[in-house]
């Protein structure tokens, strides 16, 4: 077994998510409906008409909400999207103003803008 798939099998163990790419798309299965659903729509179509689109993903622990993230990150990144994740432990989510900041933030905007 590789130490890229002990790592990831480890990491599933503790209820996380693995971050490498290949091992998460190899062991994910009966999602991919949302993920085309979400590229085609909202990656291909909407933002790039100049729309702006907020989701927010809930679930209880284990639920695979890191999972299903990481796989849409790696999506859209292949799409030179630049996904950053925020969380309602640090960010006030009924004011979407802090939401926007905390996204460009961690999107580092001045670098992106140098580009």
């Amino acid at each position: 077994m590789s130490n890229d798939l002990n790592v990831g099998i480890n990491l599933l163990r503790q209820g996380k998510a693995p971050e490498n790419k290949q091992l998460l798309e190899e062991i994910t299965i009966g999602i991919d409906f949302i993920l085309n659903f979400w590229r085609d729509k909202y990656l291909l179509e909407y933002i790039p008409r100049g729309g702006s689109k907020i989701k927010f993903l809930t679930g209880g622990s284990g639920s695979s909400k890191t999972h299903l993230l990481q796989l849409l990150s790696f999506k859209s990144e292949e799409m030179n999207f630049v996904p950053v994740f925020i969380s309602a432990q640090n960010t006030w989510l009924n004011d979407f103003e802090d939401v926007y900041v905390s996204v460009l933030r961690k999107a580092n905007l001045s670098q992106l803008l140098k580009q």
